[in-house]
């Protein structure tokens, strides 16, 4: 019997079954190459999805995830674990761990894992272990290949890839979630648990470009906005978000701001801006530059900044009050940025009621946190693949792809067709607005 050595005992991208065969036959193990070659053969993952023109990207990325977390009784790897959690995430009605374990076993989903099945169990551990800042760099990837939507406003010419919306929406998780933040909901106000999504979300393209998660110990909305930002963006938030922190590290960031303001926040103005025509026929009320006015408990952050008031016509009393550090934007430019920030309220009502996105498969943090990097890694596929932004026809569709009913060739036409349909119902609202 040939000497095999412990490298096999060792190696993690043999599976467990392998290993122990090796050691019943004395089979040599294979060099770090043919390993590699022999996994690239017997995954094919997504091919069916994405196509040859971006299988390569998936391969490259999901395969690296292997190497991570080695240990000689794992078989199940974040590669395996991304793979199940986003061909579920296109079917809603797989969202938990039983329903995984059982799709796992789909003799279609089965040619792209490593493993016989997905084990409920071994998934619950795993996502407690796997780190879901691996994927980051497929996200990153994938949104830099979607196109910016040409249905914007043509004044936005140049700011497209800039324009990033930020805001938190909430999803409730099991009572025993200790480390998630307490709610009580319904009209009896029983007690529960939720964490909150923290989404960075480019305007131009209509998809999520970072993501953090937070619970009772997490960070605030306001100091979540500083976590992944960026030098040049323009971070576009509501009334919740704004906080003088906040406003001084966005711009010691090298980033810009167009926050609405509470009216308790103090503002102390120096100069006034002279309205054009064009600001007036979009409402613009005021538009003066100065300093904010802090207290003695909270400091104001000394950077000049620039209030714009504009008409609210659900609240003529209360007209919509603009804060930002871009001083040489039109003001009515401004308003059109800070109107598009309610993209990212649709973004999540998509997620939630189409995608049926609200149950958490775990209960740690790195487990809800990989659950949200797979659903935006799959909402950028699906913006990528079909070209438009997320919406339910466009879930369907992939949902249809990815089971064998159609071919994205056979839907194109009708989903084009929803397409022109949507943005002239648009246009149509827009229409009524302006009377």
């Amino acid at each position: 019997m040939a000497n095999t050595g412990s490298q096999h005992l060792t190696d993690p991208s043999w599976p467990r079954k392998r290993r122990r065969q090796a050691l019943r036959t004395g089979a040599e193990p294979p060099s770090p190459a043919e390993t590699a070659a022999g996994t690239a053969a017997r995954r094919k993952p997504f091919r069916h999805l994405v196509g040859r023109k971006y299988i390569k990207l998936l391969e490259k990325y999901i395969g690296d995830l292997r190497r991570h977390n080695p240990h000689p009784n794992r078989e199940l790897y974040l590669d395996d674990a991304v793979t199940i959690l986003l061909l579920g995430f296109f079917n809603s009605d797989i969202r938990s761990l039983r329903k995984l374990e059982l799709f796992s076993r789909v003799p279609g989903v089965k040619q792209s894992l490593n493993v016989d099945r997905v084990c409920r169990s071994t998934l619950s551990e795993g996502l407690k272990l796997f780190d879901p800042s691996l994927l980051t760099p497929l996200l990153q990837e994938i949104y830099q290949a979607i196109p910016n939507r040409q249905s914007l406003d043509p004044e936005f010419q140049g700011l497209y890839e800039r324009l990033v919306a930020f805001d938190g929406s909430y999803f409730r998780v099991p009572a025993q979630v200790l480390w998630a933040l307490h709610e009580k909901s319904g009209p009896q106000r029983l007690p529960g648990r939720q964490v909150r999504l923290n989404l960075h979300y480019c305007i131009g393209t209509g998809n999520p470009v970072g993501l953090s998660v937070s619970g009772e110990d997490g960070d605030s909305e306001a100091q979540a906005i500083l976590k992944t930002m960026a030098r040049d963006m323009i971070y576009v938030a509501d009334r919740g978000v704004f906080s003088f922190a906040g406003v001084q590290g966005i711009v010691e960031g090298g980033a810009h701001f167009v926050f609405r303001l509470r009216f308790e926040v103090g503002f102390t103005s120096e100069s006034e801006n002279i309205l054009t025509e064009t600001d007036r026929q979009h409402r613009v009320l005021s538009d003066r530059i100065g300093y904010l006015t802090g207290s003695s408990r909270h400091p104001a952050p000394p950077i000049k900044v620039r209030e714009i008031l504009i008409d609210n016509p659900d609240n003529p009393d209360q007209p919509i009050r603009l804060l930002t550090n871009m001083l040489t934007l039109p003001a009515h430019i401004l308003g059109l940025i800070y109107l598009y920030r309610w993209t990212i309220e649709l973004f999540f009502r998509w997620l939630k009621v189409y995608a049926n996105f609200e149950h958490m498969i775990s209960h740690s943090p790195r487990g809800v946190e990989t659950w949200f990097y797979v659903a935006m890694i799959g909402t950028l596929l699906m913006s990528l693949y079909t070209q438009q932004e997320p919406s339910t026809y466009a879930f369907t569709a992939m949902r249809l792809i990815i089971s064998g009913e159609a071919r994205y060739e056979d839907l194109a036409p009708q989903l084009a067709r929803f397409a022109r349909e949507r943005e002239l119902a648009r246009k149509r609202r827009a229409a009524k607005k302006s009377v």
